[in-house]
């Protein structure tokens, strides 16, 4: 269970679905709270494309190429209503500060924000990757507790390594670049493949959860 000012970590290998994953979650809580989406990696364009693909069944494919039929804009007509009032706001975010975030966060009286992703936010050059990671992942960490707004970071995970049954499921070790990651958040879930196939199912492991239960999903 997540409460305001949790820091809230959703991990994942490339292409696992966490930009996906955490649209449909924002979209979710946009309709009773205020929520910020800062994108560091795509034009807010895309993510309203994708988010219109999540909330009106249109394939996104079509919507990329320009070629949404008749039968795709009478689905998009009859969902608009779902579409409206609903208070989440897509925020380009490249080379925004955890200063920078915090600052946009508090003048947008967000309840909740999302960051996409947190190794793309920028930290003291002057240190060791591993060092950088781990003041970003502070820096959030610290946003979360004074400021009561929940901070949701997708996460990078580090390569996955092989078993003998194919790729190993990702756990808390998996956190890209940084233990300090792990150590901050209230809250870290881990999404993955179940097997590895374009069109496999996914899996939400709920890996770490200082107030609640741990468990896949």
């Amino acid at each position: 269970r997540c409460e305001y000012g949790d820091f809230v970590v959703l991990g994942g290998y490339p292409s696992a679905g966490k930009t996906a994953l955490s649209l449909q979650l924002a979209w979710t809580q946009a309709k009773d709270k205020r929520v910020g989406y800062f994108s560091l990696e795509t034009h807010p364009d895309k993510i309203m494309d994708r988010t219109v693909t999540a909330v009106c069944g249109v394939d996104f494919g079509r919507i990329k190429e320009h070629t949404l039929q008749d039968a795709d804009w009478k689905e998009i007509e009859c969902r608009s209503s779902a579409m409206v009032g609903r208070k989440l706001e897509i925020i380009q975010a490249g080379g925004l500060s955890v200063v920078d975030i915090q600052a946009l966060a508090l003048a947008g009286r967000y309840d909740i924000i999302y960051i996409d992703y947190l190794q793309l936010i920028p930290g003291d050059k002057r240190r060791s990757r591993t060092e950088e990671v781990a003041g970003i992942s502070i820096g959030l960490h610290q946003m979360s507790q004074t400021t009561g707004i929940t901070v949701v970071a997708l996460s990078q995970l580090s390569r996955p390594e092989q078993g003998r049954d194919g790729v190993k499921a990702p756990t808390l070790a998996s956190l890209r670049e940084s233990g300090q990651i792990e150590q901050d958040a209230d809250v870290v879930m881990l999404l993955y493949k179940e097997e590895d196939t374009p069109n496999s199912r996914r899996v939400l492991h709920i890996a770490k959860n200082k107030e609640g239960e741990q468990g896949k999903i």
